[in-house]
């Protein structure tokens, strides 16, 4: 019988075996093999990491490890088979002090690009100064994780943090994604993003919760903070009940923005907090706080430097909107201070759920939405050449028009940032922002002329 087999075997055509073999090439490639890791002695899972090739997936069964992670391979995919519920990373960071030393728990280091880590539960030990889970490189995904700090700690104790790379490096972390992690417990910050951090950055669709003001009283307890980054879309988020800010930007980064919307912020000391690092640092960061629910905050915005919020279309926890003791001092939402433009603002829970400004302002990621930003740029060059010619023409009637040409600077300065940000699609989100914002600038400037030239 063998020998008729192998006299059967060899009546194949070449051809079929050939496909065969192609078909099985495509089938497993070279490289992307699947690890399983079971708990164990020492360190099982940075073993599966030494041990994987870039593209590799590592599978960690449900169990509690110990120790910390480096992932220093590009575009492995790190996931619990189980869930966070049963699947658990402990890890006690190293004293150095107040401040982090920027290497987390589970670290992707400086350079590490395409790296997923998903489904696990990374909690935090005292002494800690240092991040639960630190990203250094660019296009990485964390996601689905719960990541528990230590409050107790005197330490900087941050959960996630995208950033901590000199600011004369060559590549900033860019385009990292922190989506749908449940962060929580931290005596620093929940979300950190800077120190330094690039362009397209996103935090979207987390829990950000009862972070409490620990080793550093002024640093610590907010929710999300930003600072020395250039580019973060904050959206979709719930944050509730930081003893500091639910969402802190210090406005550092020379010309970067922050677009913080969709989010509910509710229940935290302040929920939206704008500040100057220190005297003499520049505030040229552009802060868009829209389309958000703000409300039960000690205070809702507040903006401790000149440069003006817009915070608008927000809802404030009442129809009457915020209180502010000489723009709306009927309103009774949320406080806001002073260069907070809140004005109009929402009148419903979920206030752009219906708008097409939906479309323009949610987190799109990657590049998808450059084609969008051109145009919003192209529209603003063509509206800003009709409003000079306005202009022009109340000017040769001698017409008071200071507050146009204000309103004319301030949009060419917005028009110019946005062309930097969509210049070879660097940040189209940011771009498409400031084109707007600029678009709105110019149309109030051409109201005013035209009611003048009327």
């Amino acid at each position: 019988m063998r020998v008729k087999e192998e006299k059967d075997m060899k009546k194949v055509p070449l051809t079929i075996l050939i496909v065969v073999c192609l078909v099985s090439f495509c089938y497993q490639p070279l490289g992307a093999a699947t690890h399983h890791v079971f708990p164990g002695p020492g360190n099982p899972i940075q073993t599966a990491i030494n041990n994987a090739q870039a593209g590799d997936t590592i599978i960690v069964h449900a169990g509690t490890y110990t120790g910390q992670v480096t992932v220093t391979k590009d575009s492995v995919t790190l996931q619990s088979s189980g869930g966070a519920a049963v699947t658990i990373i402990d890890y006690t960071g190293v004293w150095c002090g107040y401040w982090s030393t920027g290497v987390g728990g589970v670290d992707i280091p400086y350079g590490v690009s395409g790296v997923t880590v998903e489904g696990f539960t990374i909690v935090g030990g005292s002494p800690a100064s240092d991040a639960l889970i630190s990203v250094g490189g660019d296009n990485n995904v964390i996601r689905s994780n719960v990541v528990v700090g230590d409050p107790s700690s005197s330490g900087q104790d941050i959960g996630i943090h995208i950033g901590n790379v000199d600011e004369t490096s060559e590549q900033l972390p860019s385009e990292n994604k922190i989506v749908n992690n449940d962060v929580y417990n931290h005596a620093g910050s929940g979300i950190f993003v800077g120190n330094w951090a690039g362009v397209g950055n996103v935090i979207s669709g987390n829990m950000v919760h009862d972070n409490v003001i620990g080793g550093i009283p002024g640093l610590n307890g907010n929710g999300i903070e930003v600072d020395r980054a250039l580019g973060v879309v904050v959206a979709n988020n719930s944050v509730y009940k930081n003893e500091a800010a639910g969402i802190k930007v210090v406005r550092t980064a020379p010309n970067a923005v922050v677009n913080v919307n969709r989010n509910t912020i509710t229940g935290n000391g302040t929920g939206v907090l704008s500040e100057q690092w220190r005297p003499g640092a520049t505030t040229s960061a552009t802060v868009v706080v829209i389309c958000n629910n703000i409300l039960n905050n000690g205070f809702g915005v507040f903006n401790s430097v000149q440069a003006t919020i817009n915070a608008k279309t927000n809802w404030w926890g009442d129809a009457s909107g915020p209180y502010h003791l000489l723009s709306n001092p009927s309103g009774i939402g949320d406080d806001v201070s002073d260069n907070v433009d809140f004005i109009p603002w929402g009148v419903v829970v979920n206030p752009c759920a219906s708008q097409e400004a939906q479309l323009v302002n949610s987190p799109v990621f990657g590049r998808k939405i450059c084609p969008l930003a051109d145009y919003n740029v192209r529209k603003a060059e063509e509206l800003l050449e009709t409003v000079k010619a306005l202009l022009g023409d109340a000017q040769l009637f001698n017409l008071d028009t200071s507050e146009v040409e204000e309103l004319v600077e301030e949009a060419e300065i917005l028009l110019e940032k946005a062309r930097i940000f969509c210049k070879k699609g660097q940040n189209c989100i940011a771009g498409n922002t400031l084109a707007i914002e600029a678009q709105n600038l110019l149309e109030k400037a051409r109201e005013l002329l035209e009611s003048m030239l009327s």
